[in-house]
């Protein structure tokens, strides 16, 4: 199987809030998991260029891009931010 291409449209990008308002957070470090809850940590992820990876970084515009597992499709990312969510 192939390895599928995470990110890289206009909503994938790291933020943070402030006050009311969000505010792009470039260069942020995340790590990426198999649930949204109690899951297992994914380390098999590779950069854009192939490179192998074991976190994802957002770019100097906030954007994140990687590929993930050979058959995954769903990931979940942890940038450890805070200040609420579903």
């Amino acid at each position: 199987m192939a390895r599928h291409l995470f990110g890289l449209s206009p909503a994938d990008v790291t933020v943070s809030q402030s006050g009311t308002s969000l505010v792009l957070q470039p260069g942020s470090v995340g790590t990426a998991w198999d649930a949204r809850s109690g899951g297992t940590q994914i380390t098999d992820l590779t950069d854009l260029s192939g490179t192998p990876i074991t976190t994802v970084t957002s770019d100097s515009y906030s954007v994140i891009g990687f590929y993930g597992p050979d058959g995954v499709t769903t990931i979940y990312l942890d940038f450890g931010f805070s200040g609420g969510g579903p």
